[in-house]
């Protein structure tokens, strides 16, 4: 331990951005949902697009994935999908036309 996911590490307490070390993320507040229907957390990023970019949002959410796993944390599915779709509404951004951007190395 720890995981890392580009700038996104996975701890036993939970996922930090790496250049961002205030920026800090307990374990069992990550199923925080917004409403019924989608992860808190996973909106707050994509929100914050001053602070994280396009890649930093894809990452979170791989991490995001990891440390449910990880943690043993139960994932709504249907409340993730209605996340990602959020991000993609907040990011104004086609997930097809932007793949190409995306080069992790």
């Amino acid at each position: 331990m720890p995981f890392k996911f580009e700038n996104w590490l996975l701890t036993e307490n939970g996922l930090e951005h790496s250049d961002k070390p205030d920026f800090f993320i307990e374990k069992n507040s990550l199923i925080t949902k917004r409403n019924e229907n989608t992860y808190d957390w996973m909106s707050h990023v994509a929100e914050k697009t001053g602070v994280f970019n396009k890649l930093d949002v894809f990452c979170f959410n791989l991490a995001f994935l990891f440390a449910i796993n990880y943690f043993k944390l139960d994932l709504d599915l249907n409340a993730f999908h209605k996340s990602i779709l959020e991000q993609n509404i907040i990011l104004n951004e086609d997930f097809d036309n932007n793949l190409d951007e995306l080069s992790i190395g």
